[in-house]
């Protein structure tokens, strides 16, 4: 994929990983972690560390609310 695919597909997975989350269920939160890595893998591969960020905090974030602290 060229750099532009790659960031339309990595905002695609965070707008899909933040509706996810919105849903407020367990299964959802889990399904939205999965977007947010889908996203961070391809945030990285383009270069943009600000967006990187931006989904690791959100992992990170939803780990806690789900009392996986440690992750």
């Amino acid at each position: 994929m060229s750099i532009r695919q790659n960031r339309l597909a990595a905002e695609q997975a965070f707008v899909e990983a933040m509706e996810l989350y919105r849903q407020r269920t367990a299964q959802s939160q889990h399904q939205a972690i999965q977007k947010w890595q889908e996203s961070l893998h391809l945030w990285r591969e383009v270069g943009d560390r600000h967006q990187e960020a931006q989904s690791l905090t959100w992992i990170g974030f939803v780990y806690s609310n789900l009392g996986n602290r440690q992750q």
